[in-house]
């Protein structure tokens, strides 16, 4: 498969600055291809991309690869004469357009004896027998052509890209991470606009806290963040709970929780360079984060803090955890910063939190930093020398990822059906406690959906050797 591959913002930058974001966009395509063992080959232009790939997952690389627009799959043809293109063009689209009203759009780059019109009028007089007519304003299907010197590419669709920025052409950044739907958003806006994340965790919730997060942490990087790679700072925060519940007035726990978050944010990024420090806060939407607190909660900033989310809606963050395929993993875990019950100050200024603060023994936070774990993302999925196996468990669920009509074709009883990106987003309902076995044609596409299963929680394998071996398996 050949796929024609369009820029986004960064074809709008300067020459300089265009090729170090192309040079950026390379590297995180070729990364993440190989990452998931993708055999490629990939040629970066100007002004377009080319990758050739016979692997579907390709297309969800593509998909997840920030600083693209748009991509197509496309058939290619090098070509002397305009009438190549027309006899090209015809044989490339004739069973799209039969019966269906369609239109042709060409463009060209280069010098040629011809114009774009010329060819979108043979070419629609040679398709028009076989069609319902051609309808420039409402096609059902729109013939595509794009002419570059002597190569033509053929194509009926556009699948749109995520956009941004290469990840990479902006600062690193340090994240305050929770695991849950906000911060995770957050960090994905950001490594939409370049800039790669690191995170940091303070954990206040235990082990298995810890261990969702690491893996929302370690999606986030692997799918979205290219060449760049990540890490994750650990810090235990139960003694700081401990000391603010013992000496700060119970109205003022959140706050004082949060700005404590804030102190150790910022003596991280003072010691590791970074420029700013990101949340997921979200104006109004709980109450240490009304304007007014969130101004108190700032005072002193040692670096600045970001908030991509700020004009957000609940609703509209929520949908962005899912385009993220984030929204499995936040789901259902538990927000521990939300200390207080009961009625927390939502109104307060710099001097009264100033006030509170002075309670508490600030040593309290350098002692936490001084046992601060890092882990470097990705990280390995939990067990992933025993996520392919060939056999089925007793009551395990077969999930097929194939097309509709293979599945129609055969499929071993009681499988259901279900797509990658339906299973990554969430919308495909799913147990904890049960046992799932994914299959595919080859067994790489399940490999790869088990490891994300996985990372939501759910006990999900891939069965080894797609399902020509499954097939010898049941019978």
């Amino acid at each position: 498969m050949l796929y024609l591959i369009r820029y986004g913002e960064l074809a709008l930058k300067s020459r300089q600055v265009r090729r170090r974001f192309l040079s950026h966009l390379e590297e995180n395509l070729r990364s993440s291809l190989a990452r998931k063992g993708i055999f490629y080959k990939l040629t970066i232009g100007w002004s377009r991309a080319f990758l050739e790939s016979e692997d579907p997952r390709a297309e969800l690389v593509l998909s997840r690869c920030f600083g693209l627009s748009s991509f197509s799959k496309a058939e290619k043809a090098v070509f002397s004469s305009m009438e190549e293109i027309v006899e090209e063009g015809e044989r490339a689209f004739f069973s799209a357009v039969a019966s269906r009203r369609f239109a042709v759009r060409v463009r060209r780059h280069g010098s040629h004896p011809f114009s774009s019109q010329d060819i979108e009028k043979e070419l629609g007089a040679r398709l028009l027998p076989l069609s319902a007519g051609v309808d420039l304003d409402n096609p059902e299907v729109t013939c595509y052509i794009e002419i570059r010197d002597t190569e033509a590419w053929f194509f009926t669709d556009k699948t749109k890209g995520p956009g941004g920025l290469p990840v990479g052409s902006g600062e690193r950044v340090l994240l305050l991470y929770s695991g849950g739907f906000d911060s995770g958003v957050a960090g994905w806006m950001m490594l939409k606009k370049g800039s790669p994340v690191d995170f940091l965790f303070f954990n206040i919730g235990g082990p298995e806290h810890e261990r969702r997060v690491r893996n929302g942490a370690s999606f986030l990087v692997e799918e979205w963040a290219g060449a760049a790679g990540g890490f994750l700072y650990t810090v235990d925060f139960s003694g700081v709970i401990r000391e603010i519940k013992e000496r700060v007035n119970r109205a003022y726990w959140n706050m004082a929780l949060k700005r404590c978050f804030y102190l150790a944010a910022w003596e991280i990024a003072r010691r590791k360079n970074y420029p700013a420090v990101v949340t997921g806060e979200s104006l109004g939407q709980v109450s240490s984060q009304t304007l007014a607190n969130l101004v108190a909660l700032e005072e002193g900033a040692l670096v600045p803090v970001m908030r991509p989310l700020l004009g957000l809606d609940k609703e509209e963050i929520i949908a962005l955890a899912r385009k993220a395929g984030t929204y499995a993993i936040s789901e259902g875990l538990r927000e521990y910063c939300d200390l207080a019950g009961g009625h927390p100050v939502t109104g307060s200024n710099s001097a009264r939190l100033r006030e509170r603060m002075k309670a508490l023994d600030m040593g309290i936070i350098e002692t936490a930093l001084s046992n601060m774990g890092i882990t470097r993302l990705p990280a390995p999925a939990d067990d992933a020398d025993q996520i392919e196996i060939d056999r089925i468990p007793e009551g395990a669920i077969l999930i097929d990822l194939r097309d509709v009509a293979q599945y129609q074709a055969w499929h071993p009883d009681g499988a259901v059906l279900a797509g990658y990106e339906e299973l990554e987003a969430g919308l495909f309902p799913l147990e904890k406690g049960k046992v799932y076995v994914l299959y595919c044609d080859n067994g790489l596409k399940s490999l790869s959906a088990a490891r994300v299963l996985r990372r939501m929680g759910y006990e999900a394998y891939s069965f080894k050797g797609g399902t020509k071996a499954l097939m010898r398996r049941l019978t």
